[in-house]
């Protein structure tokens, strides 16, 4: 009996996993968050499935500018094209570019900015100048000025372009993160035990400073999913029939339809919301729980 007592009242053992997942489920945004994010993805992964229309081709003007109906939940547009079935392959569109072009960002920026905060000296001012140049400019700014000078708007083009503009703040989170850590008691006594700088930059300096990064990295898919939108309602991002949701609030104005059928532009501006507070929240959610100086 004392001894089924003892083994009741042993502590359980806390790994890295189960302290995420015990703060993450105290989070109310986080969990919304995720919660929306899912959604979105689930929408993007199942589009080719949840097809009962074609995205861009399948064009019938006799059913052109219908409400919503059972037949067609969020109506259609100009060409009788099911809106529904847009906005559910403009998910995948919008999920790709922006992981994609926060993958390369912060995977470039992290690199430099390591690289930068970790040798000091004229490349880390050369890169912090060229930092501050880039982050003088608003995101949005830039990134119209970059697709601006392509030879034709595309949206591999917008990809690009985002990517270069986030590329800047992961440069300054990484510079900061490594010179936060690199005059610490563990690095000085990596470096008098005879560790490369290669081994102590990569092996100690890196995975503690990860945290802020993949953090960045949520929020920024959601910064990206606005530039996107704000590029393909300019003309400058995604071109039709591409089911893009910045592509399709710009041709429900270019055509004049947008207060006499309200419903073009509602639909594909609730996905770009809803798209970007999940990411928001998902964002802030992880933030808290990966604080370390969060009580377990």
């Amino acid at each position: 009996m004392s001894a089924v007592i003892a083994a009741r009242s042993e502590p359980k053992i806390q790994t890295p996993f189960s302290i995420f997942v015990r703060r993450f489920r105290k989070s109310g945004p986080g969990k919304l968050g995720a919660v929306l994010t899912v959604i979105f993805i689930a929408l993007a992964l199942l589009a080719p499935v949840l097809k009962p229309y074609d995205a861009s081709m399948d064009a019938n003007l006799q059913i052109k500018l219908q409400a919503p109906s059972w037949q067609h939940i969020m109506g259609t547009d100009d060409l009788g094209r099911d809106i529904a079935t847009r906005v559910w392959h403009g998910a995948g569109i919008s999920l790709r570019v922006g992981v994609v072009s926060v993958t390369l960002a912060l995977v470039v920026g992290s690199f430099v900015g390591f690289i930068a905060g970790f040798l000091g000296g004229w490349f880390d001012i050369f890169i912090g100048w060229i930092t501050d140049l880039m982050l003088a400019f608003p995101g949005t700014l830039l990134a119209i000025g970059i697709v601006a000078i392509s030879p034709k708007p595309s949206l591999e083009n917008t990809l690009l372009a985002i990517s270069i503009v986030q590329i800047p703040i992961y440069i300054r989170l990484a510079r900061g993160a490594v010179i936060g850590l690199r005059d610490l008691e563990y690095v000085q006594a990596a470096n008098a035990l005879g560790a490369s700088n290669l081994r102590i930059l990569f092996r100690h300096l890196v995975p503690n400073a990860l945290t802020p990064l993949l953090v960045q990295g949520t929020l920024s898919i959601a910064t990206a999913t606005l530039e996107t939108a704000a590029l393909g309602f300019l003309g400058l991002g995604a071109q039709p029939p591409t089911p893009e949701w910045g592509t399709m609030i710009a041709d429900a104005f270019r055509g004049a339809y947008w207060d006499s059928a309200p419903w073009t532009t509602v639909f594909p501006g609730l996905a770009i919301l809803f798209s970007v507070v999940g990411y928001n929240l998902l964002g802030d959610g992880l933030r808290d729980v990966l604080d370390p100086r969060a009580v377990n």
